[in-house]
Order: C-alpha cells, then structure tokens, then sequence
C-alpha cells in the first residue's frame, strides 16, 4: 500500500525529512564540520547525514550523496514494474527541499532524481529553488481539507457506468485527520457536494456508489468506501451521478463557500 501512493508519501517524506531536520538547526555548532571533496568548503556532514536517513527510512525512495558533484541523487522506486505518475505537490515538496538544503546545509547542492531502472538520465534536476530540467510532467491536483480529512483530487473522469448511468469519477489520495478509523466516501459527501445547473435550477446529485464499471480502478474503488485508519495515505475513488449526462460538473464545499471546481465535459 505504501508504494501504491508514491506521489503523496514522497511528498509527506520530502516535507517531513526538512521539517526534523530544522529541529536541529541550532545544533550545528557543537558538530565538526568537514570540507567538500568537490567545492573545497565545510559542510555539516553530521546534519547532511541526519537528513538523508531522514529520507530513506520511508522506504519508497532511496537518497545518497555524491561529493564529487556536490550533488543528492534521489531512486525512485517502481510501483508494480512501471515508473510513478507525479503530482505538482511533489514538486513543490522538492522546491522545498532544495531550499532548505541550500539554507541549511550547502548553497551548492544539486537535486537528482532517476528511476530505479535508469541510473544514467535524471528525470529531475533542481537547483536554488529551480527546474534545471524534466524529462516528465507534473499532474496538476486540487486540494480540500476539513478538520476531518485531507482530499488531494488528482483525476476527474467521466464514466459510463453501470446501469446505463453516467458518472464522474475523482481519483484522489485521502487522509484521515482522526484518530479514529474513517470511510473516505462519507467524509468526502460531507465536505463537497456535487451539483449539476440549469437555466433555473441548481441540481444535487447523489453519489455513484456500486455505479463504477467492474474493471475501473477496483483497489481505489474498494479503498473508497473502507473504514481507513488515522494518518494512513490511500489512494481512493469516489464520485458522483450525473442526472444531466451532458451537463459539466460543479464540486463546492457543503458549508460556506471556500472551494469551488468546474468539471467539464
């Protein structure tokens, strides 16, 4: 499961590893520091070291230093023999990563990340707070939070489903802000709505439980209305029915009106 959410867990680890790290800020005096082999200046190594286990105790991505480039080159692992899609909050978590690399350690670090399966060619090369070069695009997501859950909607598809209903599907990684379990459908139907408009009316719609074809997504599917423990990062699949098969998609907050999306056909 854990790999199965590569995109949100490498941002969570990338966050989380510059997040204990400046817990320590104030500790670099008391550690030796040694000098570079590439740029002849002095380096905490303790305080590098402290953030690349930081990194590689999460499993899903391994981080190692190279003095000679004065570069971390990051693996990403494979999720079922095939390379992750990404997330722009994945990107945005390695722009953060650069900076507090450069505030905190070294202005003259570079950020590489390969594939497991390919050594040779980084696929993203960061360096103070910049793109130096992708070989991949980044998923735009949309972001919703309640006290109660966090909703990183990634994928908005519209579906034939089953009974010769239309549908939208939301793809989405889930976290359960409780401390206890919770079902990801309940939680996302009481914090965004879906409604579909007229010339006079602004419809409701009723949600597309058991309406998703057989073959689509079924793990997320399965995930979508499972009890989830707290803190635990799914990926999910909830959606809704649609009353005008043809009509977009509005998704607004049930209270107030802090969120609103346009889904179009």
């Amino acid at each position: 499961m854990k790999k199965f959410l590569l995109p949100l867990l490498l941002s969570l680890t990338l966050i989380t590893a510059c997040s204990n790290q400046e817990a320590t800020k104030n500790e670099a005096a008391s550690n030796a520091p040694a000098n570079s082999a590439a740029a002849n200046e002095k380096i905490d190594e303790q305080k590098l070291q402290e953030y690349l286990d930081g990194i590689n105790k999460h499993g899903v991505v391994s981080a190692s230093f190279n003095k000679d480039q004065m570069a971390i080159n990051h693996t990403v692992f494979n999720i079922n023999d095939e390379h992750p899609t990404f997330t722009s909050e994945f990107l945005d978590a390695v722009l953060d990563e650069s900076t507090w690399m450069q505030e905190n350690i070294s202005p003259n670090f570079t950020l590489n990340y390969f594939f497991e399966d390919d050594s040779e060619t980084p696929f993203l090369v960061v360096k103070d707070h910049e793109v130096v070069s992708k070989t991949i695009d980044f998923q735009e997501v949309t972001k919703y939070e309640t006290k109660d859950a966090s909703f990183v909607m990634k994928n908005f598809e519209f579906l034939d489903g089953k009974y010769g209903k239309k549908i939208l599907a939301i793809t989405m990684d889930y976290v359960n802000k409780t401390d206890q379990p919770q079902n990801p459908w309940l939680n996302f139907a009481t914090a965004i709505k879906g409604e579909q408009e007229t010339d006079a009316t602004v419809d409701l719609l009723n949600g597309a439980n058991g309406l998703f074809p057989d073959d689509y997504k079924p793990e997320a599917v399965k995930m979508g209305e499972t009890q989830i423990k707290p803190n635990t990062p799914v990926e999910v699949v909830v959606g809704f029915q649609l009353n005008d098969p043809s009509a977009n998609v509005y998704l607004r907050s049930m209270f107030g009106n802090d969120f609103e999306k346009l889904i179009e056909q």
